[in-house]
């Protein structure tokens, strides 16, 4: 009888308003339907084991098709050298993994041009990348480093392109190196709060005098928050390709890092002569999603 109630409401849903919901979202009804309809989920572990020095798809979820990951994987797009893209999340297939990666604009003219024109831009906030075509993302996932690259087709926007943000230039992507992955069974995480003040776990990433914060989506609701932090602050314990790992407390406006061991073997234990001090940061909306985190 369940699944007959949940495959009416997805298909009311679909049909009710094919317009209000982005290409992103539609993916997600349409998968939820054919698993309700047919009995089957994936329940896929946390990416988050020792992966080895080079791995795939298979490495991360058992009977890995990369068919079923294939969709419109758009990416928030920030930082001004390292650059960066952060998947936009939700929390059934094929978008129920967390994904940050290290990217760069090609090494070509019109490349330079584009990166020219980003770096640019009046407005320093976040950008996003919209992809010309369906990917499917977890066939770069932890094995692409420095000699492995993936040239991502797509073009840049100031803001989030969903949500009606400006075209800056259409140019692919380089993907460079993979700076943090984490994929959850749908319906597997707890309840949470839906805040991006609230208690949390997030990472550190950054190299140079650019370092940001990311929260780590461990319950539904959840947000997905990213923000710059001081780079003379977590330069010590962080750096590279590597991300460092926090468990937050927040309250009036006020970050409060206490340094953990990740789950991620392959991210350094925290080190340097903060390494056993809290790191208190200002609470920065640079980007703030919720609504895709409780759907």
């Amino acid at each position: 009888m369940w699944v007959l109630l949940l495959s009416s409401l997805l298909i009311n849903v679909a049909q009710s308003a094919p317009l209000a919901i982005s290409a992103r979202v539609a993916t997600t009804v349409n998968v939820a339907m054919e698993e309700v309809l047919t009995s089957v989920g994936l329940t896929p572990p946390d990416c988050n084991v020792a992966p080895p020095l080079v791995c795939g798809g298979k490495d991360l979820i058992p009977n890995y098709n990369p068919q079923q990951y294939r969709s419109n994987h758009g990416q928030i797009f920030f930082g001004s050298g390292p650059f960066y893209i952060s998947h936009l999340p939700l929390m059934n297939r094929p978008h129920n993994f967390q994904a940050i990666y290290e990217v760069d604009f090609p090494d070509t003219v019109a490349g330079k041009i584009a990166k020219a024109q980003y770096l640019a831009r009046a407005d320093k906030g976040f950008a996003s990348f919209a992809p010309g075509e369906s990917w499917s993302y977890p066939d770069f996932d932890c094995s692409i480093d420095q000699s492995q690259r993936t040239l991502a087709p797509g073009s840049v926007h100031q803001g989030q392109f969903e949500d009606g943000g400006e075209f800056i230039v259409e140019t692919g992507l380089v993907v460079k190196r993979r700076i943090f992955f984490r994929i959850w069974p749908a319906g597997s995480l707890p309840a949470g709060q839906g805040s991006a003040q609230a208690n949390g776990e997030y990472i550190v990433f950054g190299e140079g005098d650019q370092f940001f914060t990311a929260r780590v989506v461990t319950s539904v609701p959840d947000a997905d928050h990213i923000q710059p932090v001081p780079a003379a602050m977590f330069r010590n314990q962080v750096g590279g390709a590597k991300h460092a790992c926090y468990d937050v407390r927040q309250a009036n406006g006020n970050m409060n890092f206490n340094p953990k061991t990740c789950p991620d073997p392959s991210a350094p234990r925290v080190f340097g002569p903060d390494g056993d001090s809290d790191l208190n940061v200002s609470f920065n909306p640079f980007y703030v999603e919720t609504e895709d985190l409780s759907l």
